[in-house]
């Protein structure tokens, strides 16, 4: 797998991936605050000391929904991580209240049982290694849980976007890593059975007002587009507009919306704290 440090690099600047990835409405992330126990099921907060970690927070695109869901709860903590230094600069403006430290998944500075829940927005396929996953399972409580949550354009709402994304896949694959957008259902089969257990999951739909530009602008804000050379982003917009002109000027339509799902998986801990050693 692509390291997510030296890949995350690529990411173009934070302020640009600010500006153009979509942000969660709260019905998901209250469904994920529920399942991982942070809210019950009336949607009131738990009652006790509630302490969550993020990794691969960014800019904090999941995290203020989280933090606007549970402000009434004075019980519960988040402390947001992530590798790059721009990105957890961006998320400071962003959210100056929310503790952020930058480090990598596979190497967590806290001690065992820490954390009541880890949360992991649009970032799990960076991390979906054993050691990651060991490292989580460490700093987790005995009855901790992992929510993992991904935004991305509905492939089945419309073949112009299925067509993009696609012809985007295989630089993922080239840099050995499970795209999302695609394969959702394969990354969250990486998360080990011996280390934890599916507790629950769901699909949200909204729609977003886009145009050929904005949609352009985001798709060049994931990092393996952003890594390609001159020559192979040029060939990519060449072939993004050819897909618009197809689907939309031919037809005299005009790109206007864009339906995206927002899918949620909620794991809890086993009690296997045996070999946890590297495999």
């Amino acid at each position: 797998m692509a390291s997510e440090v030296k890949l995350g690099s690529r990411f173009t600047d934070s302020k640009t991936y600010e500006n153009v990835r979509p942000s969660y409405t709260r019905e998901p992330v209250e469904f994920l605050l529920k399942k991982i126990g942070a809210l019950n099921e009336d949607g009131t907060p738990c009652n006790r000391e509630f302490k969550i970690l993020e990794l691969g927070a960014g800019t904090g695109k999941f995290t203020r929904v989280v933090m606007e869901v549970l402000e009434k709860n004075p019980n519960f903590q988040v402390i947001a991580s992530e590798p790059l230094p721009e990105m957890c600069h961006k998320f400071k403006e962003v959210l100056p209240g929310v503790e952020v430290m930058q480090f990598a998944a596979e190497d967590i500075p806290f001690p065992d049982a820490t954390f009541d829940s880890v949360l992991a927005s649009s970032s799990i396929h960076w991390f979906s290694n054993h050691k990651s996953m060991q490292e989580i399972h460490r700093v987790l409580k005995s009855a901790g849980t992992l929510g993992v949550a991904y935004i991305f354009p509905a492939v089945g709402s419309s073949l112009w976007i299925k067509e993009t994304l696609e012809y985007l896949d295989p630089v993922y694959k080239r840099n050995g890593i499970l795209w999302p957008a695609l394969h959702h259902s394969k990354v969250i089969e990486q998360v080990p059975l011996d280390l934890y257990f599916e507790i629950g999951s769901s699909c949200f739909s909204t729609s977003r007002n886009v145009n050929t530009q904005s949609m352009f602008s985001y798709l060049l804000s994931y990092s393996s587009v952003a890594s390609l050379s001159e020559e192979e982003k040029e060939a990519f917009k060449l072939h993004y507009n050819k897909t618009i002109d197809k689907y939309f000027t031919a037809t005299g339509k005009q790109l206007q919306s864009l339906e995206f799902d927002m899918l949620i998986n909620c794991f809890k801990r086993t009690s296997n704290d045996k070999n946890l050693g590297l495999k």
